[in-house]
């Protein structure tokens, strides 16, 4: 994030499942200097919005699959559609912009969007 973006990383959040419970993950966090936060494990209500943001993202994804009448093969691209919309869409809670503009202050290149077939 840092060499791509020119942002510090502050903190990162993760269930405490155990894949990034380990020693190496501990180095990195301290190496590049940023907070590990774990939540308990298979507790979501302590990751509402994760939880939230990922369901939103799978709704999404799961009308683009109906409305498109593709198989259930598209499922990935679907994801990744739907997600890359979310993150282009402006959206109330951050004042009409969207989460690209939020990141980048730049406004997103929508002239690729089309019509998910």
């Amino acid at each position: 994030m840092e060499n791509l973006h020119d942002r510090k990383i502050k903190m990162i959040t993760t269930d405490g499942g155990g894949e990034l419970l380990n020693q190496q993950f501990k180095e990195l966090a301290n190496k590049i200097g940023f907070k590990h936060n774990v939540t308990p494990p298979y507790a979501p209500e302590h990751n509402g919005i994760a939880v939230r943001a990922n369901r939103t993202i799978l709704d999404k994804a799961r009308c683009l699959l109906l409305g498109s009448k593709l198989p259930h093969q598209y499922c990935a691209k679907a994801v990744n559609t739907a997600t890359y919309l979310s993150n282009i869409l402006p959206t109330p809670s951050r004042n009409n912009f969207s989460p690209h503009y939020m990141w980048t202050k730049r406004s997103p290149k929508i002239k690729n969007v089309g019509t998910f077939a």
